[in-house]
């Protein structure tokens, strides 16, 4: 059935657009407020704060440019836009594309960051030395490299070769009705032949590794808060224990934010499909089943 995805398409960019004005106009609300007048002395946590909201408007900037959608078909995963914003040529946005891949694992990576600053000002207060001062470029430094780290593993390892249009063509002519060699495509296939495709593998190894490293610090820092916290701040005042269990549940939405959220719905023919949107911003997940 032709175009059978277009219009989820055309839902996702609406969806993608409507994040985009909310986050500028409610994120920019958010960070005035907490840099200008916020009275209690958060330290540098505020900044913190502040760096997650401008690089989750960045990352919506990208949805709102790129409209960056991710199709699985069979043994293979691509990326891929329908827009050409700017009149950039396919080959500069494939790269956009890996950018925004790059600014989603950067959001990832300060998600660790805050736990870990909520981790040592609770139990080591003496290490939040090192959140201050010079210090802070050290964790600046520590998201963008794995953003960059990302972003080249997409950019580079998945970008997409004659045996891929040829393995997808056909599919994407039907459920977007466009040419595969006319719009930016990033794409992984497990397998070429009888033969593994160790390019794509190598990039989705170091994207595990990314994701494995900052979701361990997220995992054993929430657990240690979650399972200490209540002793520690019995020595503390009650609105004290109020603040840091604040704290904690935000953290806590923050990564719950990152789930996907499924809808299914039945084609003509009997199969099913499934459309996934990824939070933050939008990334439409559209598998044949």
């Amino acid at each position: 059935m032709s175009s059978a995805y277009l219009p989820y398409i055309r839902y996702c960019i609406f969806m993608g657009n409507l994040g985009f004005f909310s986050n500028a106009i409610f994120g920019f609300i958010l960070v005035y407020l907490t840099l200008f007048h916020v009275k209690r002395q958060f330290g540098s946590y505020k900044y913190l704060l502040a760096n997650f909201q401008v690089l989750g408007f960045i990352f919506a900037a990208f949805e709102f440019l790129f409209h960056t959608f991710l199709h699985t078909y069979n043994a293979s995963l691509i990326y891929f836009s329908l827009s050409r914003p700017l009149g950039l040529s396919n080959f500069q946005i494939e790269w956009m594309m890996g950018v925004y891949t790059g600014l989603y694992s950067a959001t990832i990576c300060q998600l660790a960051i805050q736990f870990i600053y909520r981790y040592w000002a609770i139990f080591d207060t003496a290490k939040l030395k090192y959140f201050n001062g010079a210090f802070y470029l050290l964790w600046v430094g520590y998201y963008s490299f794995f953003g960059v780290l990302w972003a080249f593993a997409v950019g580079h390892f998945f970008a997409m070769d004659g045996f891929g249009r040829k393995y997808l063509g056909d599919e994407i002519l039907l459920r977007y009705e466009r040419n595969i060699t006319e719009i930016p495509v990033l794409g992984l296939i497990a397998y070429e032949g009888d033969g593994i495709r160790w390019r794509n593998v190598y990039g989705l190894s170091l994207m595990t590794l990314i994701s494995t490293v900052q979701y361990s610090i997220i995992i054993v820092c929430g657990h240690q808060m979650f399972v200490g916290m209540r002793t520690k701040l019995t020595a503390l005042s009650p609105q004290h224990r109020r603040l840091h269990r604040q704290f904690f549940r935000a953290l806590m939405i923050q990564v719950d934010f990152l789930k996907n959220t499924t809808a299914k719905y039945k084609e003509p023919s009997g199969k099913t499909a499934k459309t996934t949107l990824t939070q933050p911003g939008k990334i439409a997940t559209i598998q044949n089943q």
